[in-house]
């Protein structure tokens, strides 16, 4: 499964501070456990992020 997420998820994912940091890691783990390549997009390109084996 391929996923695209915005970089706000990210942003929420790298600070702890942010009010949606939980609900970030929670998507994350989420995506992650169903093996989903996870990519962040920005504008109109794409990039690899946070994909675990």
């Amino acid at each position: 499964m391929k996923t695209a997420i915005d970089t706000n998820v990210l942003v929420g994912l790298l600070d702890e501070k942010d009010k949606w940091h939980s609900k970030a890691v929670a998507i994350r783990d989420a995506l992650n456990e169903a093996g989903a390549l996870i990519y962040i997009k920005r504008t109109t390109s794409y990039y690899l992020f946070l994909h675990r084996h």
